[in-house]
């Protein structure tokens, strides 16, 4: 039976076994966030409520959220193809068992589909490079690889999961060796959908297409072999222009540095040309100027790239997030473990990257020096193509799911060679060794962290107070965030509430009041003016109270971020409010739930 399940016959219906038993795996392990409702985190939250009013009748494209920022609405940078998967669901759903249970079934069930199409691009890009078996088994690895696999469980229905499909598209028609038109338009299809998606995409796209160059420059001249770099250029700057269009409209022409926009697609237009002229007048020019004309070719790319983003956005030739509020970056930015690099992250969050990295960089090594197929030259470019991803995850820690799932391909295949190694070696501890030695390439984040738990739990046992202490903080976190307690906040009249930036998604999804703003840059303004209230003085707040015609104060004991406001800023509102100081222009209310309310009555009369 075994063997009848690995044959290569049989590949599809093994994949599909093996998506049926991981999508099990991942109910289980999320059953209790399903019942209760608990989305994966503010950003699930928010899609939902974007999903939610695109139903509702919002225009496609307008996703300003209307119920923030009052009264112009927040601004979003959110695209809406990530909309459509939940959208269409719900839509089918709604008229069979009502809105609330379709919206919640969707959360369910689309990052249950995106793990489908990510094990099956994985174990495809793996079946080329090395054969069915070593695709097998990275597909089943995928679910001890835990910074990939957070992305796709139940509940998370934001864009993380679908990057990573698109990445593994560009993988799998990368490494396919017939290297035709449609592999090549492929890469270029899948880019252009993740920079729409995220301009995230633009580093991993830079390493693929500097691959796809290099394969494009060191041909033979005779070699008939599909130019895939000036195909795959073409297909991302038409359709990124494509997308651009469907997805803005009438303000396509609107520049934004975190976003695709038309300076982007210029850009990527002005680099497609000369390799695109180049490779069509290939045939004319006389051999031996053939190589230096590509090189010509690229070096023009790469310059109109650079002068095209230097006269339309200058702006944003640096850092997307330069012109962010120091206030905003200091408190919020700089406060997200995603997008950090690993070493500035905690533990919990750096270990399994840490890991995941060394495990994947031992089997590039075996890969790249010991591997005996596929020839050296794809031996090369996949191993260049991991460390790039790896620098890049490093630097990023969110982004270190798509060198990992390079990694997991690398790693299936080393375990395979260890295990049939194994097998030949007489000596009992030696052969055990190195089957367990194996098992941890293909899980070496679980590994990892219980390996740290361990370590940590011998060199440091905390004091019992103190563990105490954290244990209560931590039952109030997960109470604060509980959907029946922010359900219990809808009892308040309609109003716009002042929270702190990690609730209000959930405000927004389970109530119907409006709030400041979330933890999203292009409303920093009012991400601002959160910070602000709980962290400036009383006579500052009020300002903005007034300002922003605030009904309600909502804090909570649990919240990770206030606590954060009142250790930073002992003399702020917040601080004052917890040591029982209120201003006289804020009226205590009766406690719901663990939450904290205040009610404005300082708003000026006419």
């Amino acid at each position: 039976m075994m063997q009848k399940f690995l044959s290569e016959d049989h590949f599809k219906r093994s994949l599909l076994l093996i998506w049926l038993v991981g999508s099990l795996l991942l109910l289980a392990a999320s059953w209790q966030n399903i019942l209760a409702w608990q989305m994966g985190d503010p950003d699930d939250q928010l899609r939902l409520v974007q999903v939610r009013d695109l139903l509702a009748g919002q225009g496609w494209w307008d996703v300003t959220q209307y119920r923030m920022n009052l009264p112009d609405g927040g601004p979003m940078h959110w695209s809406r193809l990530v909309d459509i998967p939940p959208a269409i669901l719900i839509w089918l759903l709604t008229p069979l068992v009502g809105q609330g249970l379709a919206e919640h079934a969707a959360s369910a069930i689309i990052p249950l589909l995106t793990y489908g199409i990510v094990i099956f691009l994985l174990a495809k890009a793996a079946q080329q490079v090395f054969n069915h078996h070593v695709a097998l088994l990275a597909a089943a690895a995928l679910f001890a690889t835990i910074p990939a696999i957070n992305q796709l469980l139940p509940m998370r229905i934001d864009h993380h999961g679908w990057q990573l499909a698109a990445f593994l598209a560009a993988l799998a028609a990368f490494t396919d060796p017939a290297r035709t038109v449609r592999n090549a338009t492929v890469i270029g299809i899948a880019f252009a959908v993740w920079l729409e998606i995220s301009v995230e995409a633009l580093p991993f796209m830079v390493i693929f297409m500097g691959l796809l160059a290099l394969r494009w420059l060191t041909a033979k001249s005779g070699d008939r072999a599909t130019p895939q770099f000036p195909v795959a250029m073409g297909a991302l700057a038409l359709t990124s222009f494509g997308l651009l269009l469907a997805n803005e409209g009438p303000v396509f022409a609107a520049i934004y540095c975190d976003s695709l926009s038309l300076f982007h697609v210029v850009a990527l237009a002005a680099m497609a040309l000369p390799i695109i002229v180049a490779a069509l007048v290939n045939g004319a020019i006389p051999r031996r100027y053939r190589r230096v004309a590509k090189v010509a070719a690229c070096a023009a790319a790469g310059a109109g790239g650079l002068a095209s983003i230097y006269l339309i956005a200058p702006q944003c030739a640096g850092d997307a997030f330069a012109n962010l509020d120091p206030l905003v970056r200091k408190f919020w930015y700089d406060k997200v473990p995603e997008g950090l690099p690993v070493w500035a992250v905690q533990p919990q969050f750096a270990v399994p990257v840490i890991s995941g990295l060394i495990a994947s960089g031992i089997a590039a090594i075996w890969f790249l020096f010991k591997s005996e197929t596929p020839k050296f030259p794809v031996r090369a470019e996949l191993t260049l193509l991991f460390s790039g991803s790896a620098i890049i995850g490093i630097l990023v820690q969110r982004t270190s799911l798509y060198a990992l799932c390079i990694g997991v391909i690398l790693a299936a295949a080393l375990a395979i060679n260890l295990f049939r190694r194994s097998d030949k070696l007489s000596f009992l501890p030696a052969r055990l060794g190195t089957k367990i030695l194996a098992v941890m390439l293909l899980a070496p984040a679980i590994f990892g962290q219980n390996g740290y738990n361990l370590f940590k739990s011998a060199i440091t046992a905390p004091a019992a107070s103190a563990q105490a202490t954290e244990d209560n903080f931590q039952k109030l976190a997960k109470l604060c965030h509980k959907v029946e307690t922010i359900k219990l906040l809808d009892g308040l009249p309609p109003a716009n509430l002042m929270a702190g930036l990690d609730v209000s998604p959930s405000l927004l999804q389970h109530t119907h009041h409006s709030v400041v703003a979330t933890g999203h840059h292009r409303n920093q303004d009012a991400m601002k003016d959160v910070i602000l209230a709980f962290t400036a003085p009383p006579e500052q707040v009020r300002a903005i109270f007034e300002k922003r015609k605030i009904a309600y104060l909502i804090t909570c004991p649990g919240s990770f971020e206030l606590h954060r406001y009142q250790v930073v800023e002992p003399a702020g509102l917040l601080a004052r409010l917890r040591d029982g100081n209120a201003p006289d222009w804020l009226t205590a209310q009766r406690d719901i739930g663990p939450y904290k309310i205040w009610r404005f009555t300082g708003n000026k009369t006419k």
